[in-house]
């Protein structure tokens, strides 16, 4: 496809002609092929029809019948029916062979075989092949003894090809008594001379469509390089106007390829023409855009300088705003700074004087304090002498009970010994037994309840020595609560002295700050005014830099279409150049 579209108009249109016409001759030939054909095959079925016709007219059903129940070739029905078939054979050279089937399918393609012309019963001898085996059939007679048992008519066969060669079969229908097929005459032409005549006639055809082919092709590529030549002038007129050179002129003719070559002579001196003069006006332009981009550039230059030059005042004036207005922004919180100091050097001198008056009432309260921690003291003094006398008085009574323990055991002994005493005294120291054992008791429980009372003066005794231990630390702790009350109290009398100088000087402060504050308030205002007339040069300046940007935006813009025109005139001369004018 590639190659095709690459090949010229002239090659294309004699290869695309070329190609109609072969498509034409062989739609004809295959037509004609195919018309051939039906006529043959349609004269061979009625040939083939007619020996049917006539020969199975003849043939006597019950003969068939006896022929199918004869077990020999060479029985009566059988030797009858064989001359019969070798008959037909001689009379008609078309016909390969008559013959007998049972007209039932056995296995889809398969019948019994009744009768057939000698050399077919010659070559079923020699395979042992007898009267009743059944015969496969080809497809195409399989078809054709389907439609005669449906239709019970005679049908004939398509053309079809075995071994022997090709054929066409027509089937006669045997009928009973009943009238129902139970056989078949079949008729078997030869059809060679179908696919015969189909080879000459396509050979014949052949033999005229290939010279007819080929001097018509000569004759075109004669014919249309003569009508094409125009063209072929044509294109090469065009490969010399594209090379530059508009002194060309093609030769014409009165056709129509004749008189588009005599309207490109027109165009090309027209073009010539206009050549000429779009040369004389790009050397016009050019000389007037080389001397506007001079004139550019040097404005452009200027502009730039100036436009630097009102960036630089700018940019000063901007930073006089900003520092006027940063000058007039401290200025105005240093005022209101001073007068907060003001205000708050104000509260700090009655804060001061309240200071003075709470120190004065705290020196009486630490005061307070120090006499009543003596007193704390020598309370605490008192009870650790009282808890010592307890201690003294639980010691004694410690002393007393191991007294009464001792006794307690001893009377125990006693009362023990007395009882072995009435043992051995046995009737008569009945009585002293139970009084011993009685005093034994009360020695018992004497010295239990020893015991306890032991136990509690042991426990009153551990309290009472740390109620002493925490009498010492509390007259130790008071004691130095007494020094910090009193240390506390010198600090207070410092406090006092010191708040007396800071409301002295915090109230000169005030006034000072208040002077102070008048004055900022004036050069507060002063400032203000200064800002104002700052922020009118800032916004002038910078109206005066866009307007200077914007004719510098201006300029390059003009800068820039002068440079473009310079450069379109010089692609324009150089356009011209390549043409021959």
């Amino acid at each position: 496809m590639n190659i095709f579209k690459k090949l010229s108009f002239v090659t294309k249109s004699i290869a695309t002609t070329t190609a109609l016409i072969l498509l034409v001759g062989v739609v004809l030939i295959v037509s004609s092929l195919k018309v051939q054909n039906e006529v043959l095959i349609t004269e061979m079925e009625k040939q083939a029809t007619e020996i049917a016709v006539l020969w199975g007219k003849t043939i006597d059903p019950k003969l068939v019948e006896n022929a199918a129940k004869e077990k020999d070739f060479d029985d009566k029905a059988q030797t009858e029916l064989i001359a019969m078939f070798d008959n037909i054979s001689k009379t008609n050279p078309n016909v390969a062979q008559g013959y007998l089937f049972n007209s039932e399918l056995i296995e889809g393609n398969k019948s019994a075989i009744i009768a057939n012309p000698t050399h077919i019963v010659d070559v079923l001898k020699e395979n042992n092949i007898k009267i009743g085996d059944l015969n496969e059939h080809p497809k195409a007679t399989v078809e054709a003894i389907r439609e005669m048992n449906e239709t019970k008519e005679m049908t004939a066969s398509e053309i079809y090809d075995d071994l022997l060669g090709t054929w066409i079969t027509v089937m006669y229908p045997i009928k009973n008594s009943s009238g129902e097929v139970f056989a078949f005459f079949g008729v078997d032409v030869d059809a060679s001379m179908v696919k015969n005549g189909t080879k000459e006639f396509l050979f014949n055809s052949l033999l005229i469509l290939i010279p007819a082919m080929i001097i018509i092709v000569l004759l075109q590529v004669f014919f249309t390089r003569r009508s094409f030549k125009p063209l072929k002038q044509l294109s090469f007129g065009i490969n010399e106007m594209r090379n530059g050179n508009l002194d060309i002129k093609l030769p014409t003719r009165e056709d129509d390829l004749g008189k588009i070559n005599e309207a490109f002579n027109e165009m090309a001196y027209e073009l010539k023409s206009m050549i000429q003069s779009i040369r004389k006006t790009s050397d016009t332009v050019l000389q007037s855009s080389e001397l506007v981009t001079k004139v550019t550039d040097q404005s452009k230059d200027h502009s730039i300088k100036i436009n630097e030059n009102i960036k630089e005042m700018t940019a000063g004036i901007q930073a006089q705003e900003v520092s006027v207005m940063e000058s007039a922004g401290a200025i105005e919180q240093i005022a209101s700074e001073i007068g907060s100091i003001a205000n708050s050097s104000q509260d700090v001198t009655a804060i001061s004087k309240n200071m003075e008056d709470y120190a004065v009432q705290g020196l009486d309260a630490i005061n307070k304090v120090v006499s009543q921690m003596e007193i704390i003291n020598d309370t605490v003094q008192n009870s650790s002498n009282i808890i010592g006398l307890l201690k003294e008085r639980s010691d004694e009574i410690t002393s007393i009970l191991d007294v009464i323990t001792g006794i307690s055991n001893q009377t125990n002994l006693l009362a023990l010994n007395a009882a072995i005493e009435a043992a051995r005294a046995g009737e008569h120291g009945k009585g002293f037994s139970v009084v011993a054992q009685e005093v034994r008791i009360l020695a018992e429980e004497s010295s239990k309840s020893t015991e306890k009372i032991s136990k509690i003066i042991e426990e009153i005794q551990n309290e009472t020595k740390n109620a002493v231990s925490s009498m010492k630390i509390g007259t130790i702790e008071t004691d130095k609560g007494t020094k910090i009350a009193q240390t506390t109290g010198e600090m207070f009398v410092k406090i006092k002295e010191i708040a007396d100088q800071i409301s002295n000087q915090i109230e000169g402060v005030s006034a000072a700050s208040q002077e102070i504050s008048a004055g900022t308030e004036e050069v507060s205002a002063s400032v203000n005014d200064l800002t104002a007339i700052a922020q009118k040069n800032s916004n002038s300046t910078y109206e005066i830099e866009e307007s200077t940007k914007e004719q510098v935006e201006s300029i390059n813009q003009l800068s820039d279409a002068a440079k473009e025109l310079n450069e379109l005139a010089y692609e324009l001369q150089t356009l011209i150049t390549k043409f021959k004018a």
